[in-house]
C-alpha cells in the first residue's frame, strides 16, 4: 500500500497476489518428504480448504491476468487472495493441519 501511494502520480499501480495451496511441483516434493503418494497428500491438503480443492497454477495466472488488464485499471494497493478461502478462518482446519505438521491432534 505504501508503494501504491508513493507511485500513484506516476500512473503505477501496485497490487499483490497472495496464493494459497497451489498444486505445483512443490506439493509433490512435500508428499515425497512425508512418504505419501502425491494423490493422498494432495487430497489431505484439499480437505483443509474451504472450497475442498487445492488451487491450480491457472487460478493464480488468472488473477495476475486480471491485475495486468485494463479491467483492474482503478485497482491499486490491494491484496488479491487466491487461496480458496483459506484466509477466512483457521479453526476449521486446525485438526487436519496439526496432525500433518505436529503429528497429533488438537
Amino acid at each position: 500500500q505504501t508503494l501504491a501511494f508513493k507511485y500513484r502520480q506516476d500512473n503505477v499501480r501496485v497490487n499483490l497476489v497472495a496464493a494459497g495451496v497451489i498444486h505445483t511441483g512443490a506439493l509433490d516434493v512435500m508428499a515425497k518428504k512425508k512418504e505419501q503418494s502425491v494423490e493422498s497428500y494432495a487430497k489431505l491438503r484439499a480437505s483443509a480448504q474451504p472450497l475442498g480443492r487445492n488451487g491450480a497454477p491457472e487460478d493464480v495466472a488468472n488473477a495476475v491476468m486480471y491485475l495486468a488488464s485494463p479491467a483492474s485499471g482503478f485497482t491499486t494497493g490491494e491484496i488479491l487472495r487466491v487461496d480458496g478461502g483459506l484466509h477466512l478462518s483457521n479453526w476449521w482446519n486446525r485438526q487436519v493441519m496439526t496432525k500433518e505438521y505436529v503429528g497429533g491432534t488438537v
